[in-house]
């Protein structure tokens, strides 16, 4: 099979995976679980799925007039919305411009609309969506930003519930069902699905060098992930039998290390090892605080291990808030067994390292926790509607139609170019990759930053203390009086 087709059966594979999480059910104070053995669709069962639901919705005709989304500026947004006939012009990888490009036009056509995009500064995108409302204006019918910003224009009453719409099947995979942990009483209010890339561009995994696995005489990552043995202690255990001073007395960017991360790696331990600040029901909508006293004996266990690692026995480089760029740089520089970031340095990092290398997910607590998780960053992009949406049962065809598109064109190219380097061809991490992603971990505290929870275990690793417990504690007291605040606002605005 050609490696296009190859990564497409994988990408379409992964989506079905993660739509299965609902009807998995969610473990109480933790992720929804996915089982990997979903894995078993055929592409071209996923293909007749998707064309099969388009050829269901009834025909739309919105009369060519203009249909806008009111997109936050940068590239990164940009590369999920706009795609340009001339490539010169493209914002994006090639192959990412032509699929959206593809998805952009066959949506004009489909619904007989013209297709605006209108960037607009991150930062303003609350107030301008308030301006919109307050004077009754529909300028927008789809609002493209970051989740956290997404969080601040839910609270503030300015997007429609997708849950309104009586038709759309949100278990269908296209849509990634890990955003139902935003519902807040029956509120969900963005949506994340194969009409976004930077959501996946912000979702935390490892990558290590298959060189210096070999060197180290490392068991091979990938068997010990399928094994189920690819724990925190495990991976302790690599990384300190790595780590090596260059002579010089003082650990800096010319030793080598076991691990090299940036100063967010406290989170990652922390949601790879199941635990979460807040749980949601999804059928419900229920909120409630996930870490009891069993959980943060768990959390208090985790941050020992990673302070013993950062500042005592220096397995892991762990750069500051403004370092971003060095950990890579070790990584590339074959300088680090393992790395740790989002996504999208898998990009630059396939188009300058030599060396060949593979992607694990973030560390299981033990072996008796079932499945490896991970987050995505509050800085991903999701999809809102405004609360003034005018026509529900046309925009609810719209939507299903774009988000189909997105899945058909967009998805398997956004997988190819993550995917279709050298360094990342081999079917393993292509698997692994997939199972990373069906199983993100959505927390509220990520994104509804009110709460003010999201930042306490990082600190505690960035800070070297180990006040997790009291902190959170200090912290929760006034959770209940936050989230009555959201839902006073909430249905006030209703």
């Amino acid at each position: 099979m050609k490696l296009f087709q190859r990564i497409l059966c994988i990408c379409l594979a992964l989506l079905l995976l993660t739509a299965t999480a609902a009807g998995c059910g969610e473990t109480p104070g933790g992720p929804s679980e996915v089982s990997s053995e979903t894995l078993t669709v055929t592409e071209g069962e996923t293909v007749d799925e998707a064309a099969q639901a388009l050829e269901s919705i009834d025909e739309v005709d919105y009369g060519g007039r203009e249909f806008t989304v009111l997109h936050a500026e940068g590239t990164n947004f940009e590369e999920e919305l706009i795609g340009m006939p001339d490539i010169a012009d493209a914002v994006a990888s090639g192959v990412i411009n032509d699929a959206v490009f593809e998805r952009n036009t066959e949506f004009e056509l489909r619904c007989k609309l013209t297709y605006v995009k209108v960037p607009a500064n991150n930062m303003s995108m609350l107030g301008m969506l308030t301006n919109e409302i307050a004077a009754g204006d529909t300028s927008y019918q789809f609002v493209d930003t970051n989740m956290s910003i997404a969080a601040d224009c839910a609270v503030a009453g300015l997007l429609y519930n997708f849950l309104s719409f009586e038709s759309i099947d949100y278990g269908r995979p296209w849509w990634d069902k890990g955003t139902f942990g935003f519902n807040l009483d029956g509120n969900v209010m963005f949506m994340n699905g194969a009409h976004n890339i930077m959501d996946d561009d912000m979702t935390y995994i490892l990558a290590f060098n298959k060189e210096m696995i070999k060197d180290y005489q490392v068991e091979n990552p990938y068997h010990t992930v399928q094994n189920g043995n690819w724990t925190l202690d495990y991976f302790s255990g690599v990384i300190q039998s790595v780590s090596a001073d260059n002579g010089d007395g003082k650990w800096d960017l010319e030793d080598t290390y076991g691990f090299a991360a940036s100063h967010i790696i406290g989170n990652s331990f922390f949601y790879g090892a199941g635990l979460q600040y807040i749980q949601t029901d999804p059928s419900t909508g229920e909120i409630s605080l996930a870490l009891d006293s069993g959980r943060l004996e768990k959390a208090t266990n985790i941050l020992e291990k990673t302070l013993f690692l950062v500042y005592d026995q220096n397995a892991i480089y762990m750069g500051n808030y403004l370092e971003f760029g060095n950990a890579a740089q070790l990584f590339i520089d074959e300088q680090a067994l393992f790395f740790s970031e989002n996504t999208n340095y898998l990009r630059s990092i396939a188009s300058t390292m030599e060396s060949d290398f593979g992607i694990v997910p973030i560390p299981k607590y033990d072996e008796q926790q079932e499945h490896y998780h991970t987050w995505a960053h509050n800085v991903g992009s999701t999809f809102c509607l405004p609360a003034n949406l005018k026509d529900t049962e046309t925009m609810e065809r719209i939507l299903e139609i774009y988000v189909i598109l997105s899945y058909q064109h967009v998805t398997p190219a956004y997988y190819e170019t993550l995917l279709g380097t050298r360094n990342v061809r081999d079917p393993e991490s292509a698997e692994i990759l997939a199972d990373i992603f069906a199983n993100r971990v959505y927390d509220m505290a990520q994104y509804y930053r009110t709460f003010n929870l999201a930042d306490l275990f990082y600190n505690c690793v960035n800070n070297n203390q180990k006040n997790f417990v009291s902190s959170y504690e200090r912290t929760a007291r006034s959770f209940e009086r936050n989230l009555g605040q959201i839902m006073k606002k909430l249905n006030a605005d209703k």
